[in-house]
């Protein structure tokens, strides 16, 4: 009787175990080809969310709007309306008219920063430098970087050379670069900016101003850079940060400040399960309130969030941010485990389940829908 669980040839062995593997691999072709088809179905409806919450963007603020008026509106507390903001600001910076708009703004604005705090500061700092009071140098050309629309910052350090530091949305601070610069090469690259400025005619009564186009256009380079970033990062799930308090989770969105380069990084909360979306100016003010980092995922079509659905019927996620199968899913794998794993004894006809292949046949389909529940 206990040859009938092998077949009838001296090699049954090697005929279930070839068996097992070819309906290993046609569950697993099924599950994958099952997996193919809901991704693609995932990411059409995110394509339409996404669709239809930038039409709604672009109907409130258009090309030249303002975008602060979004804030409140209920479109922002959703992924999908986060990803339509960061494809809307795209594409307004794209834009030839926006562009140019844009840039037209951040000329006078960079020119006021350059006339009132940006050249005196370099005047004086050039200034320390070629008397030899490395002090004095040292003070100026920090705070030189504090107010330059550069995410740089540089400090002089007791040995006499300067510290670069940068600006990280992933540190929620500016960060040591690890690279040293002697007080020449400080001194030089102010120089290098200053060399660019010329004298113009302006106003009514044709009063002789000055201008520095260097400055004007590596400004005109950072910001520009820095929104195409901001743009990026809504759109980007990868890169939004999670944080947890309680079990709850929350991504913190970096959206750097390109008005003001000395402050810290701050960041677009996105709360979908709370139904909420506000901006904080920096890491600290979350960490201030109890969230702490989380291993929770964003990924790039769907939000994992704890014990919420990830968008596929019966699925959802778990704490580890892995899916979990539900017990009607986990029951209906069993039983068809049940029947492939039924075998028959020639002799006699009787019928058994061979409890060692319904179990791998079980663990199998599991393994590829997600965990037990």
């Amino acid at each position: 009787m206990a040859r009938g669980y092998y077949g009838r040839s001296g090699d049954d062995g090697m005929d279930i175990a070839r068996n097992a593997m070819e309906l290993s691999e046609g569950l697993g072709g099924v599950l994958e080809k099952g997996q193919q088809i809901e991704r693609g179905r995932r990411e059409l409806a995110d394509d339409a969310g996404i669709r239809q919450a930038y039409e709604h963007i672009a109907g409130r603020v258009g090309m030249g709007g303002d975008i602060s008026s979004l804030d409140g509106d209920p479109v922002m507390n959703s992924r999908y309306g986060v990803m339509a903001m960061g494809r809307f600001m795209n594409d307004r910076a794209n834009s030839e008219k926006s562009r140019l708009t844009m840039l037209d703004t951040m000329a006078k604005a960079d020119d006021t920063l350059y006339q009132n705090y940006f050249r005196p500061l370099a005047l004086t700092a050039m200034d320390a430098y070629r008397r030899g009071d490395m002090n004095a140098f040292g003070q100026a050309a920090n705070q030189l970087s504090k107010v330059a629309p550069f995410p740089y910052q540089y400090r002089m350090g007791d040995d006499g050379n300067f510290a670069e530091s940068f600006r990280s949305s992933r540190e929620g601070r500016f960060v040591d670069t690890g690279d040293r610069l002697t007080p020449q090469q400080v001194f030089e690259a102010i120089r290098s900016i200053m060399s660019g400025e010329q004298k113009t005619l302006r106003g009514a009564d044709m009063q002789t101003h000055v201008v520095n186009p260097n400055f004007l256009a590596a400004s005109a380079r950072y910001k520009m850079g820095t929104i195409m970033d901001n743009a990026e990062a809504l759109q980007n799930p990868s890169r939004w940060i999670p944080l947890e308090k309680n079990g709850h989770v929350v991504y913190a969105i970096p959206q750097n400040r390109h008005d003001d380069y000395s402050a810290a990084p701050s960041y677009r909360v996105l709360d979908e399960s709370g139904g909420r979306s506000y901006m904080v100016g920096s890491m600290d003010e979350l960490l201030n309130q109890g969230y702490v980092p989380s291993a929770a995922k964003a990924d790039s079509r769907v939000l994992h969030r704890k014990g919420q659905p990830d968008g596929r019927p019966g699925i959802t996620a778990g704490p580890d941010g892995g899916t979990h199968i539900t017990q009607t899913q986990y029951e209906k794998l069993v039983k068809s485990a049940d029947a492939y794993a039924v075998f028959e004894d020639p002799a006699t006809g009787e019928k058994s389940t061979s409890p060692v292949m319904r179990s791998g046949l079980v663990n199998l389909a599991v393994n590829g829908a997600g965990t037990a529940p």
